[in-house]
This record gives structure tokens, sequence and C-alpha cells, in this order.
């Protein structure tokens, strides 16, 4: 039986297998990828940050903890190091994301890329002094060009490595993320609300554009909005909890992932407003799938899934307030239903998860090669 290692930061939340997973994009795709080698015939175990030596089972698939060290420029060398040890014996090694590499891979191995992190004004690091640009971005380009194959959720990410470092995208390679279409899949049955209903299934932070959906909650009070997601931390989730006795409007709950396809059927349009640090948002694609007309940023990989006004419709918030951009889509149902049909099409047509499976798979064969 063939052996996969996979090192990530963190799967359970805090390092602690009793604080559960953290519902995230990032743990779906470590789901779904752990489960592709498993439904292969693969032995596969996960590595993360914890807080202790622990071993425990999930959806019978390995995960270990690594006692917490400690972060530097965003990589983290020790647990990198530690895990070369510990899954040296491994058939293949897939480094969860690009800042698990440095300073070592070990090949046979892959890396995956969730999109541009460091997109916005307020990163320390890329906005820093010379020195500390100049070593952050040493290390970005180790972490995109050292393994063997570098498989990038969105095109954004390789673009910028071709023009910052022509001839270094060389082993990157384009899978988007995915979306099951037959899980996730539109509402057949008549709505049974009245008002409008807005979703937001995203984490409760600043850069995924939180801010912004709740300033149109305020400023539409004939509107129902949810909001779906986790903060991370929990006073984050304790201040949602107040927000929504402050705005009757405004529902907040948490959900794990199996219970998401009917959340997105109790809406009549997604907003997926980010700011920075966007891949293929599975989130947007579940929406798609769904059949919901989808209001998104141009933003990472956004663009890559949401064709303006075909499919959905790119805000340019530092431009366009979310809300009014709301209000004209929410005025126009047959338009919102037409744009529903063709976002759940190519939902189907290039983004279903048998489709994904199938490009990792050809990656896995010519690594291995």
């Amino acid at each position: 039986m063939p052996t996969a290692a996979l090192l990530t930061t963190y799967f359970y939340r805090y390092g602690d297998p009793k604080k559960g997973i953290v519902y995230s994009g990032g743990d779906r795709y470590q789901v779904e990828l752990a489960r592709l080698f498993r439904d292969e015939g693969w032995s596969v175990t996960v590595f993360q940050i914890g807080n202790d030596w622990w071993e425990v089972e999930h959806d019978g698939i390995t995960v270990r903890g690594i006692p917490r060290t400690e972060f530097d420029f965003e990589t983290n060398p020790t647990l990198n190091r530690v895990f070369n040890e510990l899954a040296l014996s491994a058939d293949l090694r897939v480094y969860f994301a690009p800042h698990t590499c440095f300073p070592q891979v070990v090949s046979p191995c892959i890396a995956v890329c969730h999109g541009i992190w460091w997109d916005y004004p307020g990163h320390s690091l890329a906005n820093g002094p010379e020195n500390i640009r100049r070593e952050y971005f040493r290390r970005i380009r180790y972490n995109l060009t050292a393994a063997d194959a570098v498989v990038c959720v969105d095109t954004n990410t390789i673009n910028w490595v071709r023009a910052t470092w022509p001839g270094d995208e060389k082993r990157m390679v384009y899978i988007p993320n995915f979306v099951d279409t037959e899980v996730f899949r539109p509402r057949e049955e008549p709505k049974d609300w009245e008002r409008p209903r807005v979703l937001y299934p995203r984490r409760l932070t600043t850069l995924r554009g939180s801010n912004e959906f709740l300033w149109a909650v305020r400023e539409m009070p004939d509107v129902d909005f949810v909001m779906v997601g986790y903060g991370d931390e929990e006073p984050d989730e304790e201040k949602m909890a107040n927000i929504c006795k402050e705005y009757k409007n405004l529902e907040w709950f948490k959900r794990p992932f199996d219970e998401m396809p009917e959340v997105y059927r109790s809406v009549d349009a997604a907003v997926i407003p980010t700011r920075a640090a966007e891949g293929t948002s599975l989130s947007c694609l579940e929406a798609m799938a769904s059949a919901l007309p989808v209001v998104a940023t141009p933003v990472g990989g956004l663009p890559n899934l949401v064709i303006d006004g075909y499919n959905g419709l790119l805000v340019d918030l530092n431009r366009e307030r979310l809300h009014n951009v709301l209000r004209a889509l929410l005025s126009r149902p047959d338009y919102m239903a037409e744009m529903g049909r063709r976002g759940r099409e190519m939902a189907r047509v290039a983004f279903d998860i048998r489709i994904w499976r199938a490009k990792w798979l050809q990656i896995v064969c010519e690594v291995l090669k």
C-alpha cells in the first residue's frame, strides 16, 4: 500500500483535537484530498502543529500532532524539519500550504498554493523595511518553486510568479477548487420565505469582507441576511452574537460541512466580498452549484469563477458600495434566476469534484514518475 504524508499548520483548532476542525475552505480541501488518496488505496497521514504529541483518526485518516513550534517570516522551520524526518519513508509528501515548504522539501513531493495571501497594505512583512521584505520574498520564492509540482487553485498566483520571476512558474499547475454538484444542488420546492435572503458563507474576518457585509445589513433593513462561519478567535464569535441582537434582519450560526447544502438552498443570493488573500473560493463554487447568483470582488481567483454580468456580479469595494450592487441585483428576480442557472452549469461542467480528483491523480502520477 503506497503512503502519503501531508503537512499542514492547523487542521484541528488551536492544535487540539478536542477543539474540532476549523471548518474553513482549506480544511474541506484537506479532507477531500485525503479521501482521494484513501479511495485510491493509499495510506494517508496528516501532520499538524499540536499542543502536544498526539494521534487521532478523522474519517479514517490518521492525524498526528507535532508539539507547537515557532513561526519565523510566516514559515516554521522546526515543523518542516520534524515532518521531513517523520515522513521520510512515505512514497509522497504533500506540503499543504507554501509556507510549510521552508527550509527544505523532500522529493517526491507536491506543494499546494491556495492563493496569494500577502496582497493587502496591512501585511507587515510584505510592506515592512527593505531587509524584511527581501527575506520574506526570498522564502516565498522557495516555497512556490521548490516542490516537484505546485498545485495552484487560481491563475492569479501563477501569473504573479510569471511576472515577478519569469521562468519560475514552470512547476506550477492550475487546478481550481471543486464542488460536488450532486450534493450542492438547486432548491426544487417553492420558497417558504417572502423577504429576499442573502448569504455570507465565510469566516468572520475583515479580509473575507465581514465588515462590508455588515454595512449592507445596516443599509438594507428590508432584506434578511445570513452569516454562516467561524471566527478566528472565540471573541469574534461572541461579538457576532451581540451584533445579531442589534440587527433584527441578521442571523448568524455555525454549521459543519454536511449541513451546508441546505443552507444554500434557503437563500436567494450569496455574497463573497473578499478584500484579500483569496483563491478559488469553495463557498463561491458551492453557491454556484446551488444555482445562486453570486456577488463577489475581483480579488485573487474569484474572477476565475465569476464572470461579471453572466453568473454573478463583481464589485470593486474601493469604488462601489456592496449594498448598492446588492439592491440592484435583488430588484431583478428573473435576471437572478438566469445567473443562477448559468452558474450551476459552469460548476457542473468545469468545477465538479470528479474533475478535480482526475486532475490531481494526473499530477500525482507525473510526480511519481
